[in-house]
């Protein structure tokens, strides 16, 4: 709500609208339901211990009206009968432009609605924005820091001193439906088109795989997508899927260096929706073609038993997420 919110402008710390008297905004589904597509969010899950840092890669579109940044997260009660700051822990969200600039959290947001260069981290925040007005396509370094840790705020870690936080960067590009989508021959298409894989929305691509051929890996669904970038420090592929039989998923991507296809566990097919995926951060540039930035995948299904009916394969959703 944060990062999608409408800020009323101001300016000067002791304006009437400054951002003590208005906060962050106003919660703006508008927004909120606009952006939906264009947000990379984490949601609690990483822990970081003292000085780690947790580093991500995002890439804005030409175009954008803004670069937002939220980070937040959850301190350990303080002492608030004592003098000077409460806070226990203390995490930092830091931003890097593609042209070097670095942005703090808040740092020059209590005078107004764009953030300023330079600085450091705050002390004692527990939310924190970087918000860019009009920013430079390209890849962004997005980190939270953890700069000073004294008190243990993720309970199901015992014996660590850790915390973990929640943040969302918004008008980035960092997931995509597929561009193509085919069934592999034998396979024909039951129902659906492109569209069906776009949302987790039980608007299905269903195939029928030749039943005579079960053993073939031929079976199954290919995907294709052009990413913004050929060079990526991580590639997922996650997909929702179902099937009429019992059965086995597997995904497999083409390694564009040496035109073969590697495997991956997809994991299993049964009557209700069921997600799968796969997360490479070993060379993922190589399932990437260098020229035409296309990579291409094969959601493969095989049935564990006997077929006794056509099996049907169905996806729900498909998405490739990257970092640049």
């Amino acid at each position: 709500m944060i990062n999608t919110a409408s800020q009323y402008t101001f300016s000067g710390s002791t304006a009437d609208l400054a951002r003590y008297k208005q906060g962050w905004g106003l919660p703006d589904l508008t927004n909120l339901y606009n952006w939906r597509n264009s947000l990379f969010v984490v949601d609690e899950g990483v822990n970081l211990t003292n000085l780690q840092t947790k580093t991500y890669r995002v890439f804005v579109p030409a175009g954008q009206p803004s670069f937002r940044a939220t980070m937040s997260f959850k301190d350990p009660q303080g002492v608030p009968s004592t003098l000077g700051p409460h806070a226990k822990n203390n995490l930092s969200l830091k931003v890097t432009t593609p042209g070097g600039t670095i942005y703090w959290g808040n740092v020059g947001l209590a005078a107004g609605n764009w953030s300023i260069a330079g600085g450091s981290g705050s002390l004692v925040d527990t939310v924190e924005n970087v918000l860019i007005q009009s920013p430079a396509s390209g890849v962004y370094i997005v980190q939270v820091i953890a700069e000073n840790l004294t008190e243990d705020a993720v309970a199901s870690t015992a014996g660590v001193i850790d915390a973990n936080f929640a943040l969302v960067v918004g008008n980035v590009q960092s997931w995509f439906a597929p561009g193509t989508i085919s069934p592999i021959s034998p396979n024909a298409i039951v129902t659906g088109n492109l569209s069906s894989v776009g949302l987790s929305d039980n608007s299905r691509y269903s195939v029928a795989p030749n039943p005579a051929a079960e053993e073939d890996l031929d079976q199954g669904v290919l995907v294709t997508q052009t990413l913004p970038v050929a060079t990526v420090t991580e590639l997922k592929l996650t997909i929702e899927h179902m099937a009429n039989l019992d059965g086995v998923v597997t995904i497999q991507l083409l390694n564009t260096t040496n035109g073969q296809w590697e495997s991956f566990v997809g994991g299993g097919a049964v009557a209700v929706d069921s997600l799968g995926s796969v997360t490479i951060t070993t060379n993922p540039s190589r399932f990437v073609n260098a020229a035409t930035r296309v990579v291409q995948a094969r959601i493969i299904y095989e049935p564990t038993a006997d077929v006794t009916v056509p099996p049907v394969f169905s996806l729900d959703q498909v998405r490739f997420e990257i970092q640049p």
